[in-house]
């Protein structure tokens, strides 16, 4: 703790302050200083956008799956920021060189991959996208409808 003790973040952009608070949070989690952990947090959170990434991995590091949810759900609202959370979500094999952290991290990302709140947002956003967001409860139209072809409901006889 020493040496992340001695990171200016002053001197860095809120991105980088946003990893070395991650970084505090979590070696003082690590170490079992969940007081120093906890007052890393305030200030990651305060960075917003900047800091959304390393807040959620601050989280998960302190062991607390509530709070990576609720930040992993609203990336998943988010059309801009969902296939960055989708991404977390997957289930990966374990890298060979994996240390005891990274085991860690991954163990609680498979409880929070099982967590049904979790699952239903997934299932929210499925078929979302980013560029072509449905405005209406209505199904999309067949693309070759939509221009006056055929469609898988009236065949070449049917003309």
């Amino acid at each position: 703790m020493a040496t992340v003790a001695t990171v200016r973040l002053d001197q860095m952009s809120p991105y980088g302050q946003s990893v070395g608070l991650f970084v505090r949070s979590c070696a003082a989690a690590t170490l079992g200083d969940m007081a120093t952990a906890e007052a890393a947090l305030k200030p990651l959170e305060a960075l917003g956008a900047d800091g959304r990434a390393n807040l959620f991995w601050a989280r998960l590091c302190r062991d607390d799956l509530d709070g990576a949810a609720a930040l992993l759900i609203e990336r998943l609202k988010d059309p801009l920021e969902r296939g960055k959370a989708l991404l977390i979500l997957q289930d990966k094999p374990a890298l060979p060189f994996a240390s005891d952290h990274d085991r860690m991290l991954d163990r609680r990302a498979a409880a929070l991959r099982a967590r049904p709140d979790i699952v239903a947002a997934v299932a929210r956003s499925a078929g979302s996208s980013p560029t072509a967001p449905r405005t209406s409860g209505r199904p999309r139209p067949d693309p070759v409808d939509a221009v006056g072809g055929l469609t898988p409901k009236s065949g070449a006889g049917d003309a």
